[in-house]
């Protein structure tokens, strides 16, 4: 529109998509997101967490890691590769606590409760006083202020530095870290599936409950315990190990150490790096938690070699299937 007598245009006012500032930003950031991907992820949230309100319960955790996800996916490229690389730990989060659903069945199974104590006493015993005791037993005749909070510091970071790890090698390794941190990921929920899966099949009591409760058959419901871990929430003043374990869904899960597991498949995948100093940092992570599990009565010396074997099987299976990958790939294309 031309004013008179004036060489001038008024423009019409710019009406705009979105309101200006974050809005904006947010609105731009989701309309870049793969539509695929954005709904999987909206809808996987959904459903799970639809599950959980309708039957164990949800819990702010949950939340946080469903606002993350989505939060991830729709930041850019760069984090949605991070939430790529991350997908099995995701997982992992949600089927936690799916076993909870079938822990009746363990009511109609045969709980070992004597046989872990005694194969434990029999291959690790220890003579106390001419008295031959299991390691986790001298553990209780013999404790110190300063062990039960690295202990505990231990046993409640074992997950999240596999977490920490595999987003260093998404972020800061390129294209060969982000595949090193894919086949990290989808080992580590495989293995932890196979835990689980064997707490089903041989249900074993872990050490706190023979303490506790002796060796006769168990009388249901059994709530799990945070047992000698309980010093580390009384030292620090936070409840973490009574709440997490509270809501447990692993009562009879002692064989194999899931918590040792975890950084063994860690450092197992840092050995790739070649860096003798992360290596040793890692192997001496793995020595802390494994003491911690008998240390702090959640597990015997068999239950943490059964979880180290458990990681090792994971991690060959895992190279026997890359390795036949690679040999079918066309020439050039690795």
């Amino acid at each position: 529109m031309r004013l008179p007598g004036r060489d001038c245009t008024i423009q019409p006012p710019t009406v705009t998509s979105c309101a200006p500032g974050l809005v904006c930003t947010l609105a731009a950031r989701f309309g870049a997101t793969p539509p695929r991907m954005l709904a999987a992820i909206v809808i996987g949230a959904t459903v799970y967490l639809s599950v959980a309100a309708a039957t164990f319960g949800v819990r702010i955790e949950q939340v946080v890691a469903c606002a993350g996800a989505l939060a991830l996916c729709v930041w850019g490229p760069g984090p949605r590769r991070l939430i790529t690389s991350l997908m099995p730990f995701v997982l992992l989060g949600v089927i936690y606590d799916v076993p909870r659903l079938a822990a009746p069945l363990v009511q109609h199974m045969t709980v070992h409760v004597a046989e872990p104590y005694l194969t434990d006493l029999a291959l690790f015993g220890v003579t106390v006083d001419g008295r031959t005791v299991p390691p986790h037993e001298l553990f209780l005749m013999h404790t110190w202020p300063a062990v039960d909070l690295v202990a505990g510091l231990a046993y409640l970071l074992y997950f999240y530095v596999a977490v920490a790890y595999t987003v260093y090698l998404a972020r800061c390794k390129g294209p060969w870290g982000r595949a090193l941190a894919v086949r990290l990921g989808w080992t580590l929920f495989a293995v932890n599936l196979a835990g689980f899966a064997t707490y089903f099949l041989y249900p074993a009591a872990p050490p706190w409950y023979t303490t506790a409760h002796g060796f006769g058959p168990p009388t249901f419901p059994v709530v799990a315990s945070a047992a000698a871990a309980a010093r580390w929430d009384a030292l620090t003043g936070i409840p973490y190990f009574s709440q997490f374990y509270d809501r447990s869904a692993h009562v009879f899960g002692a064989i194999p150490s899931l918590h040792v597991a975890v950084p063994m498949l860690t450092f197992l995948y840092v050995l790739p790096l070649r860096n003798r100093l992360a290596s040793a940092v890692a192997l001496g992570f793995v020595l802390l938690v494994a003491f911690s599990a008998v240390y702090l009565q959640h597990h015997y010396v068999i239950d943490v070699l059964a979880g180290a074997a458990y990681a090792a099987a994971g991690v060959l299976i895992e190279r026997r299937i890359t390795a036949r990958r690679q040999a079918n790939w066309p020439r050039g294309t690795a």
